[in-house]
């Protein structure tokens, strides 16, 4: 599959040291592997297989300020429908170096406790959508989505798919408004915005 290549190809660049990285992923993968809920087509599957992967790297290719919540935990936020919690449930637990990266799936209205990050997938409205970027905003959280105008709307990345390969593209005035600083690994792989 295209976007699994995508993929390893992220942690090839981003081995540290050599392997070790690569090794974590392919483990992680094998554990993304659960049965799809009826109304995923193996597309659908395969491409939130990815991406919860990805959002595990962002975790680890990304550094908060120093005025971001301290936590023992990173702290990810997935507001969407309830299909995807067998996809992000996968990488809840996983080490960060000394942190643990902590899934969340908020109840509808419910305030978010510190988030270090949220994911806001494509069958989220855009007037919540703009909501929740606003909640947001000034807490040092790394925003990522799926909607086409994500990024206009002051989103940190967004996933979009081109010649059937799953990319990204990261909105860096929206992260340096936030204090958060990414890898130089992950932006020369990542399609780079100045949206405001």
């Amino acid at each position: 599959m295209q976007g699994m290549d995508y993929t390893r190809t992220l942690m090839k660049k981003t081995s540290n040291p050599p392997g070790a990285l690569l090794t974590r992923l392919l483990l992680l993968l094998c554990l993304c592997i659960v049965y799809p809920p009826p109304h995923l087509s193996a597309d659908d599957m395969d491409q939130y297989r990815v991406k919860s992967a990805f959002i595990f790297n962002f975790a680890l290719l990304s550094q908060w300020p120093d005025t971001a919540p301290p936590s023992a935990e990173i702290r990810v936020f997935v507001v969407g429908n309830d299909s995807l919690r067998g996809y992000f449930k996968s990488i809840d637990g996983k080490r960060i170096g000394e942190r643990v990266l902590r899934v969340h799936f908020p109840l509808p209205n419910e305030e978010f406790t510190d988030p270090h990050m949220l994911f806001i997938s494509e069958e989220v409205d855009t007037k919540t959508t703009l909501r929740l970027l606003l909640e947001t905003r000034g807490k040092s959280v790394i925003t990522i989505g799926e909607r086409s105008a994500f990024n206009k709307l002051g989103g940190m990345i967004r996933f979009f798919v081109e010649n059937n390969r799953l990319k990204f593209e990261i909105n860096l005035a929206a992260a340096q408004k936030e204090g958060i600083r990414f890898s130089s690994r992950l932006l020369k792989i990542a399609t780079i915005t100045e949206a405001q």
